[in-house]
């Protein structure tokens, strides 16, 4: 598939990089030229030095074999039109633009399809719908909704405290009936991904990763987590460009809210705007304001600055503080081992999370449904079975997968069926897969 990515800013070259690793061709443009030569000797693309809004540039692009047009840059205007732009040239194109504060909600008779948009994504209000999620989860770090939210994955840190620890995974099927119902998909031990069979025994410090219904988990929070409750209060500390949705949700969804950051024109702006959250001037590391605050009575510890670094100290003042949810704001991901070894529960990434959504609207391919997850180190995907496909009328047991490759859910007439050996496939049945990104060429051709 042949990819324009417009924009080689920090996201324009996320994206550029993961359409690469998945073996598309990838041509980039940017105004600047020290972005294109940074992504030339870094990422195996083809770069133009332009804006993207004339028709010499976007045919140097070969915007006439280009099968998805992308728009990254930091203005919303320039994304837009580019994308209209790209779309007059070639009327088969997907287009997807990146939209932080436009919007046409005056004008009832206009949508961004009327633009030459087939997609267009906010990484920030995407990361928080995760965000939210995982707050509503009560113990998980990373919360997947999976077929309309028929099913859900989430991912629990496995601690001393737990019921799981130190058994093998058919001792817990045969001591709770309710593994019965789920799918225990891998365990993520030391930054490696180990698919668990019976005798694969669940340890401390293990992220373990289950697919079951919402009835299910609140059977399961109890077993695999420390005990919490509902969470009512929210430290928020540092400012980022994810800050102002994030305090605008958690106030209309009535949690007690305080902000901790350092004085600057958008902390202030932030007091205005929201009287009901309590702002407090703070500067990195500075324990007993937040004691003063009442930090042993904060549920959930959101770490949201700008600056990786700081984040990782905030994170790790709320671990030694045994806070019941600590969360992370980071997409830098060469922080992600180090943040999860520390105990950090959850990290919030909101270029990962566009992503994944760019990639679930935009792929042409025999994948219906495509979410990043585990850190963007694996892929939840689905199929849809064909008369045609090799699965037809064969058993879970007999199908061949390539290695880091597992059957995670089937649907069949929008009724879940957790797989075991011997469940075999019909046609028209949805199947589910968590994977490496390495074996989703193989999956396409199971449909």
């Amino acid at each position: 598939m042949n990819v324009i990515v417009l924009g080689a800013g920090d996201f324009g070259v996320e994206v550029a990089e993961t359409f690469v690793q998945k073996g598309h061709n990838v041509t980039v443009l940017d105004k600047d030229p020290l972005r294109i030569d940074y992504i030339t000797d870094n990422i195996d693309v083809f770069s133009i030095k332009g804006y993207g809004l004339n028709a010499e540039e976007l045919e140097k692009a070969e915007i006439n074999k280009a099968d998805v047009f992308i728009a990254t840059t930091a203005s919303d205007e320039s994304n837009i039109l580019s994308s209209y732009l790209a779309k007059k040239k070639n009327p088969a194109l997907k287009t997807a633009a990146r939209i932080r504060y436009f919007n046409i909600n005056g004008y009832p008779n206009l949508n961004y399809n009327d633009f030459g948009v087939d997609f267009i994504f906010n990484p920030e209000r995407l990361a928080l719908n995760d965000l939210l999620n995982i707050i509503d989860s009560n113990g998980a770090f990373e919360v997947i909704k999976v077929f309309g939210g028929k099913k859900i994955v989430r991912g629990y840190v496995i601690t001393e405290q737990s019921n799981l620890v130190n058994k093998k995974v058919q001792k817990i099927i045969d001591e709770y009936p309710v593994f019965n119902e789920t799918l225990f998909l891998c365990i993520l031990r030391d930054d490696m991904i180990l698919f668990p069979y019976g005798d694969t025994e669940i340890k401390a410090g293990d992220k373990l990763y289950i697919i079951g219904s919402e009835q299910n988990f609140r059977e399961i929070n109890p077993l695999s987590v420390k005990k919490t409750s509902a969470v009512k209060n929210i430290f928020i500390v540092g400012i980022s460009k994810f800050t102002g949705v994030l305090v605008d949700s958690l106030i209309k969804h009535n949690y007690n809210v305080k902000i901790f950051a350092g004085q600057s024109p958008q902390l202030n702006l932030l007091a205005e705007k929201y009287e009901q959250a309590r702002i407090i001037n703070w500067e990195p590391g500075d324990v007993n304001t937040m004691l003063d605050e009442g930090l042993l009575a904060c549920d959930c510890f959101i770490s949201n600055d700008n600056n990786s670094d700081i984040n990782v100290l905030s994170g790790l003042i709320a671990k030694r503080y045994n806070i019941k949810q600590n969360i992370i704001y980071s997409d830098n991901k060469k922080y992600f081992p180090f943040i999860l070894s520390a105990g950090i529960d959850a990290i919030i990434s909101p270029k990962l999370t566009a992503m994944g959504n760019i990639l679930k609207h935009l792929l042409k391919s025999n994948i219906l449904d495509s979410t990043s997850m585990i850190f963007g180190k694996a892929e939840m995907v689905m199929i849809s079975v064909s008369r045609k496909s090799p699965l037809i009328k064969k058993a879970v047991k007999d199908i061949n997968l390539p290695t880091g490759c597992i059957i995670a859910q089937i649907f069949r007439d929008d009724i879940a069926i957790t797989p075991k050996g011997e469940t075999t496939f019909k046609e028209n049945d949805k199947v589910y897969f968590l994977t490496f990104l390495k074996n989703i060429g193989s999956i396409e051709k199971l449909s």
